[in-house]
């Protein structure tokens, strides 16, 4: 799941884990991209909740109120009946006020009514009510349909960050920026964060491994972290994250190469890079600066 970084934690004994999200502003949002034919969002609601709305794929499908004039817990939308496939789920907050999310369930329907309200955003009321076909399609590009083509050996993909943010997906303090002084290197990503925050930064696009012996990703890292980690992850359905390794911290650029080895075979694999920030000492300098990303196999 990938928050933006307005949410804070809630904690309650009526919570399902004893803790949940709350938003702070209507800029917020949860994304979780999974594949499956159902998901469900739990939430919570209480006199200072509002309206909650649910996205797939681009297109808002469901929107609740969660206003109540008393605490209330394990409230939920469930959406059926979507295409067996790769989706993306975005959990926003609308007309101002604060909502609170206890859980989402991925490939279940959680069956828990709620009170739908009519609201002037695009809404398809087949999707509110559950059947038997699939009620949506995917709508490209969040996450492609289909991996690139399965490459034996040679080049799989590269992002030198020139062409934008839209191979990527970020969450917390990550930014595309550019080095002005230095026209050789233009756009990279660059994270400055609070102190013990967790950033993740997405490769969208998946890769095959099928026909790779030995994938490797390579990339240009400036890592100035004495108290924070910098790990690299990997995943074979976009919602589960294995950590690989972590980088070693330097004073400039460096290159840097990481055996996916692991992972040969796999037909659908994505990247990202998890920023784990500690505790800044005074003076001290805690950043990652990300170019260059490629996938090669041998």
């Amino acid at each position: 799941m990938i928050k933006t970084a307005g949410w804070s934690l809630a904690s309650s004994g009526s919570f399902s884990g004893g803790t949940a999200l709350m938003s702070s502003s209507t800029d917020d949002s949860l994304t979780v991209v999974f594949e499956g034919s159902a998901i469900s969002v739990v939430y919570a609601g209480n006199s200072g909740t509002g309206e909650l709305a649910l996205e797939i794929d681009g297109q808002i499908v469901q929107q609740v109120n969660t206003n109540s004039a008393t605490d209330t817990f394990g409230l939920a939308l469930s959406l059926d009946g979507l295409t067996p496939s790769i989706h993306t789920l975005r959990v926003l907050p609308v007309n101002g006020a604060h909502i609170i999310i206890d859980a989402i369930v991925i490939g279940a329907s959680v069956q828990q009514p709620a009170p739908v309200v009519a609201t002037s955003l695009p809404v398809d009321p087949a999707a509110i009510v559950p059947t038997a076909a699939p009620t949506l399609a995917p709508v490209e590009p969040v996450v492609p349909a289909a991996p690139i083509a399965p490459v034996a050996s040679g080049a799989l993909g590269a992002d030198h960050m020139e062409a934008g943010t839209s191979n990527w997906m970020t969450a917390g303090g990550w930014q595309l920026v550019h080095d002005d002084a230095n026209a050789a290197i233009g756009y990279f990503w660059q994270t400055i964060t609070p102190d013990n925050s967790s950033d993740t930064l997405t490769w969208l696009i998946p890769f095959d491994f099928t026909a790779a012996s030995r994938p490797t990703l390579t990339f240009q890292s400036w890592l100035q972290a004495p108290n924070s980690l910098g790990w690299i992850e990997a995943s074979v359905d976009g919602v589960n994250w294995q950590q690989i390794t972590t980088v070693t911290p330097s004073d400039a650029w460096t290159t840097v190469g990481i055996d996916l080895s692991a992972f040969a075979g796999q037909p659908r694999v994505n990247v990202r890079f998890l920023w784990q920030q500690g505790t800044t000492d005074a003076g001290a300098v805690n950043q990652w600066h990300i170019d260059d990303v490629a996938l090669n196999a041998q």
